[in-house]
């Protein structure tokens, strides 16, 4: 085979050329022909000195007639520069001394884990605030499948989960329940360096109690119940002004979206309702906000568009998901305004409603300011303090015929109403303080648990028998210290009533039996004109003696009915 020179480049001129139009300009065939002779020379020296790296042509030592060898050089450079083709893998092998290949000589790059993305909050969540949520359910009504709704993955307003935290409540037994954190937005942190760092929020709070039965008993689960209820209670109670009446400031504050109150109380009962979930719901429905939730076994709710319940009306329809007789229960009970048909509906109404959120938020400051007024008035009548001056007294509720009235406004549709709150509120405040009453004197807790006026100094009054020549000034102090009664048929009332009366009457007595008597001649003088100081008066000691017998047959009575009671 001839060999093969290039015409551009005189063979004994071995200049390096990089163009790559030299490169271009040798046909394919010719290189595999150059490797195939060199394949079929047997003896042909196998060893050679490695090519340039920029020059596929020999150096210059090297004779003209063996161009033939510069070939493979040129081609080898050529399939090199192709992509994919690990390069200096044959001067590899050529300068192992053992014959023996080396592994792979790629660059490795070490891959680096990345955390996992956070989930962006959405409007909705960074406007939310706190909300804190009960949820109680009859056996086997998964109540827990309904408090898992909040966490559910495909809410895009939950950014965090955190798990399930195990607790007791502790009133006259023990009861276990479960607390659910959930969060709606990021709290952005720098520290010392100037590095931020999110912390989740944790501004939703869904507490899980344990499951009750047709066995349990009521009083003792609405002791646990409400003692939960009533711990943001006692806390608001602690810094508010105890002689403040209900107003519209007031109200707003309850409402704010910062409220520690619970938003609501959700309650899944069995498919009928027994009576034993009757007192339930209404013994819960004047302390938290409730919604009465069916059964997810034995109901299979749809979801409905968030308007198909009404969730921004006072006073929504009642959706017919139960009987008859139930449903007439449900609307004569104090729910919530906000009464969605499923867990799914309320989270929504929760988490994309601010009406609906703030209807709940009012409902809950409504509630808690019924306890206080409730606790004011037991503190009143078990400490003996006085009642709120007339300028912070709850004013008249007017007459004005429900139908003359406008409905209000899109504006003013979530303030709060005084007047309506009034007349919902006040026609069983009566009956609570009485069962506020009995179940505190029952239990002996007495003004610890009570909320108090601050003491308003009274006066000394001078006794109103000012005839009466005894001293009662010890009787006065007495008097002054012991607790006011003002409920006139109240059995103690009337008996510490009967024994502030046994001073005068003891002074009647004794005038009366130390009086001089009469002569005739004092009712000669009496006619004659004499002076009234020198006449006799007549003793109506018949008038006397029964007033005094009726007073004892009046403390007769009053001992034997309250020893009958």
């Amino acid at each position: 085979m001839q060999p093969i020179t290039l015409k551009d480049i005189p063979p004994d001129e071995p200049e390096t050329s990089r163009s790559a139009d030299t490169i271009r300009q040798l046909p394919l065939h010719v290189a595999g022909m150059s490797f195939i002779a060199a394949s079929s020379r047997p003896d042909s020296p196998r060893i050679s000195p490695p090519p340039s790296p920029h020059s596929s042509y020999p150096s210059p030592s090297s004779p003209s007639g063996e161009s033939v060898s510069s070939l493979p050089s040129v081609s080898s450079s050529f399939m090199f520069s192709m992509p994919g083709t690990p390069p200096h893998i044959g001067l590899g092998l050529h300068h192992d001394p053992h014959g023996q290949e080396l592994g792979d000589n790629s660059l490795i790059i070490p891959s680096l884990t990345l955390p996992s993305a956070v989930r962006r909050p959405t409007p909705y969540g960074q406007t939310l605030g706190d909300v804190r949520i009960l949820v109680l359910g009859h056996v086997g009504s998964d109540a827990e499948g309904v408090a898992q709704v909040f966490a559910d993955e495909e809410c895009e307003d939950i950014v965090e989960v955190e798990p399930w935290e195990e607790f007791e409540v502790e009133a006259d037994g023990t009861v276990h329940a479960k607390l659910l954190r959930l969060s709606t937005d990021w709290i952005e942190h720098r520290d010392a360096h100037g590095l931020e760092t999110h912390e989740p929020s944790r501004n939703v709070e869904v507490v899980l109690f344990q499951d009750y039965g047709p066995k349990d008993d009521t009083d003792g689960l609405l002791r646990v119940l409400l003692q939960v209820v009533h711990a943001p209670f006692r806390t608001l109670a602690s810094v508010l002004n105890p002689e403040q009446s209900p107003n519209g400031l007031l109200a707003s504050l309850l409402a704010s979206p910062a409220s520690p109150l619970y938003l609501a109380m959700v309650l899944i009962p069995s498919h009928q309702l027994s009576l034993h979930e009757q007192r339930l719901i209404a013994e819960l429905s004047t302390h938290v906000p409730l919604i009465v939730l069916p059964n997810p076994r034995t109901t299979s709710a749809r979801s409905a568009p968030l308007h198909d319940q009404s969730p921004y009306s006072r006073r929504p329809s009642l959706q017919g998901l139960h009987h008859s007789s139930t449903s007439d229960l449900l609307r004569s009970a104090k729910l919530a305004s906000v009464r969605p048909h499923s867990a799914h509906a309320f989270r929504s109404a929760l988490f994309r409603s601010p009406e609906a959120l703030a209807s709940l938020r009012l409902d809950a400051a409504e509630r808690f300011m019924r306890w206080r007024e409730v606790e004011r008035a037991v503190g009143h009548v078990l400490g003996g303090t006085s009642p709120p001056p007339e300028t912070e007294r709850t004013p008249v509720v007017s007459r004005t015929d429900p139908l003359q009235r406008q409905p209000p406004s899109a504006h003013t549709a979530q303030r709060w109403d005084k007047a309506r709150w009034e007349v919902e509120w006040e026609g069983a405040l009566a009956t609570d303080v009485a069962k506020t009453l009995r179940a505190r004197r029952g239990a002996g807790a007495g003004r610890r648990q009570t909320i108090t006026a601050a003491r308003v100094p009274r006066p000394q009054v001078a006794p109103v028998c000012a005839d009466v020549g005894v001293g009662t000034s010890g009787t006065h102090d007495e008097a002054a210290s012991a607790p006011a009664y003002f409920d006139p048929l109240h059995l103690p009332s009337l008996l510490a009533f009967s024994l502030s009366l046994l001073g005068p009457l003891k002074a009647r007595l004794a005038r009366m039996f130390t009086s001089p008597r009469a002569s005739p001649a004092s009712e000669k003088a009496a006619e004659a004109g004499l002076p009234e100081g020198d006449r006799w008066q007549p003793s109506s000691g018949g008038v006397t003696w029964a007033l005094v017998g009726a007073f004892c047959a009046g403390v007769g009575v009053g001992i034997m009915l309250s020893r009958s009671l």
